[in-house]
C-alpha cells in the first residue's frame, strides 16, 4: 500500500470516555503522571496492532500546538515497540509533529506536489495562494 494513511481518533476517545470519565484534556499536561503513562501505554498499543497488519513507512504523532512531552513519549515508543510482531522494529521511523490539523492541507498538498505537479511551478504557486 503506497501513499496512504490512517488515523487512531477512536482509539483515543475509547481511552478518554473509559479511564477519565468522558473527559477529553485540552493539552496532555492537564493529565496527571500516572493517566498520562497510561494513555501513552494504551495508544502505543493500538498504534502497534495498525503497524503489524500495515506495516508502515513511518508514524506520525501530531499534537495539537504544544510539543510532546517525553514521559509521554518514552511510554508509547516503549509499548509501541513491545507490541510490534514483525523483525525489526526501527525499520519505519516514529515522528513528533505539533501541526495537528495544520497537518492534513499539508501533506495533502505535498502529495498532489509528489503525484501531479512536480513540473508545475505556475501550478504550485496558485495551488499555495488557493489553499
Amino acid at each position: 500500500m503506497q501513499a496512504q494513511a490512517g488515523e487512531l481518533d477512536s482509539s483515543y476517545y475509547k481511552w478518554f470516555q473509559k479511564n477519565n470519565g468522558g473527559v477529553q484534556p485540552s493539552s496532555l499536561s492537564e493529565l496527571s503522571g500516572e493517566k498520562l503513562l497510561e494513555f501513552a501505554e494504551s495508544l502505543g498499543e493500538s498504534f502497534a496492532h495498525i503497524a503489524n497488519y500495515l506495516s508502515p513507512q513511518k508514524i506520525v504523532l501530531l499534537f495539537d500546538g504544544e510539543p510532546p512531552l517525553q514521559p509521554f513519549i518514552t511510554a508509547f515508543r516503549k509499548s509501541l515497540l513491545e507490541n510490534l510482531l514483525f523483525g525489526n522494529p526501527l525499520s519505519f521511523p516514529l515522528e513528533e509533529s505539533i501541526l495537528g490539523t495544520e497537518a492534513v492541507p499539508a501533506g495533502a498538498l505535498a502529495l498532489l506536489r509528489k503525484n501531479y505537479f512536480d513540473g508545475s511551478p505556475q501550478l504550485l504557486k496558485l495551488l499555495a495562494e488557493r489553499l
